[in-house]
């Protein structure tokens, strides 16, 4: 299985299903888009310098973690689905979507189960989550050390807790549902 994935003003990369994780590593700091991806035992780690990054109406699936990204800016993470491995007890999952120093993020409409967390945002800054699906899971958005974040609409059951803050400042978490916590 192999996927193309483009980014602006280049040709296309192949991306072959034979390694462990898809890794986007760009220093000229040009605009990446994944566009219905399929993905099993998989997963995408994007960082360094990528800026205007869109994954979406991806499928992914499998241990690890779903799509992370470490010092981004300008990130949409959209309409994806990402399903972790039911079977393994729930602190040994990957995160369905984990963001650690990134800036500007919009994360919404993905549904996301089987993972440890949803979202799990670390030292990040002006992220948006809304319209998300969680279940079966620790917490349905993790924010660590994170400053300027927002969310609302998102739904998270069967979790050990819906939403957890800690140690970070000025979020505004709102008009979401949480039920079989």
């Amino acid at each position: 299985t192999c996927c193309c994935i483009s980014q602006e003003g280049e040709e296309p990369w192949t991306v072959g299903a034979k390694t462990q994780s898809t890794l986007f590593d760009n220093h000229k700091g040009l605009g990446l888009q994944l566009l219905f991806v399929s993905i099993k035992f998989f997963n995408i780690l994007i960082y360094e310098n990528l800026e205007h990054i869109k994954i979406v109406n991806s499928h992914l699936s499998g241990n690890s973690f779903g799509i992370r990204a470490d010092e981004v800016q300008h990130i949409n993470i959209s309409q994806n689905q990402i399903r972790g491995n039911a079977q393994m007890h729930k602190l040994d999952r990957g995160d369905g979507i984990y963001l650690k120093h990134v800036k500007h993020s919009i994360i919404v409409g993905n549904t996301v189960t089987d993972v440890r967390d949803g979202v799990y945002i670390d030292s990040s800054q002006y992220s948006l989550v809304t319209n998300n699906t969680f279940s079966n899971q620790q917490y349905g958005i993790h924010y660590m050390y994170s400053k300027h974040d927002e969310a609302f609409h998102n739904t998270s059951y069967q979790v050990d807790g819906g939403f957890a803050l800690m140690s970070s400042d000025d979020i505004y978490l709102h008009h979401n549902r949480s039920w079989d916590a």
